[in-house]
């Protein structure tokens, strides 16, 4: 009898933990810098549309966006070990993003997130449920301790 409630507290510890390890990796994606700065750019744009904050609240956000935006950036210009090639002729036929191309990129994201909020707005009005979400990232994000945070000029 004490063996078996061994065995099953060692499976139940097993199952418990593989359960952890793959919520980790589905869930690994709201890590990256540029789901981040997608969430950042949403709510900048739906504040624009359809909110109303204060100065001191729109300098906070604004300087926790600007740190967001240079770790996306960041993140488009480094390459990572999980995006590399696994063949010669692909290691050569991709070169390395530019400053000017990681920029275009992240206002291209910007004016994509632009125009979802838009259509949020022709279709539920700013008083609508995803909307006011986003306001509300706007002023949850904006009271984040990124104050000390460099960002880097853009």
């Amino acid at each position: 009898m004490k063996r078996l409630s061994s065995i099953a507290a060692v499976l139940l510890v097993v199952g418990y933990f593989g359960f952890e390890v793959s919520n980790l990796y589905r869930l690994q994606y709201r890590m990256e810098p540029l789901y981040i700065f997608d969430q950042f750019a949403s709510a900048h744009s739906a504040i624009a549309v359809c909110g109303s904050s204060d100065a001191e609240e729109r300098r906070r956000f604004t300087h926790n966006f600007d740190y967001v935006r240079s770790r996306a950036v960041d993140h488009l210009l480094t390459p990572s070990a999980e995006a590399a090639p696994q063949t010669s002729e692909s290691k050569a036929s991709l070169a390395p993003l530019t400053v000017a191309q990681a920029e275009a990129d992240i206002q291209d994201r910007l004016e994509r997130r632009r125009d979802e909020v838009e259509a949020l707005v022709e279709d539920q009005g700013c008083g609508g449920p995803d909307l006011r979400r986003l306001v509300k990232f706007h002023e949850i994000r904006a009271r984040l301790n990124l104050a000390n945070a460099p960002v880097k000029p853009g």
